[in-house]
């Protein structure tokens, strides 16, 4: 009796511990973004998984700013967002811990006098955090 007992125990930590934990989940990159402003890619966005970062990129003097914002895809929450208002040629990265697995996008958009410009703005692929 004691070794059917013995058994049982080392049988549910074996489960609890081996095969009770849930697997990490790898993050996952969303594509590179470009805003959508008539053939010129004035600016782009992308959330890269390791350390959660939103990389926003100016590539045109055409004195806009560029904003980029990690959205929840299910909720459409922006969780971080960051806007470059250094110039043409540079990018800027900002991160935020977020919850492993979290799926999310990005959108990018083309800013002016503090304004979102809609009708630049692009949302990119799906990836996870």
């Amino acid at each position: 009796m004691f070794k059917l007992r013995v058994a049982a125990v080392a049988s549910v930590a074996m489960l609890a511990v081996g095969y009770g934990s849930a697997p990490a989940l790898a993050g996952v990159d969303t594509n590179l973004v470009y805003t959508n402003n008539l053939e010129r890619r004035a600016g782009a966005g992308q959330f890269i998984a390791n350390g959660d970062r939103l990389d926003v990129c100016d590539l045109d003097a055409d004195g806009y700013s560029v904003y980029a914002g990690v959205v929840h895809n299910r909720t459409g929450i922006t969780l971080f967002s960051d806007v470059n208002t250094v110039g043409d040629g540079t990018c800027i990265g900002t991160s935020k811990n977020l919850v492993e697995g979290t799926e999310v996008f990005v959108k990018v958009c083309l800013f002016r006098n503090g304004r979102q410009v809609t009708s630049t703005c692009r949302n990119s692929t799906r990836g996870y955090a």
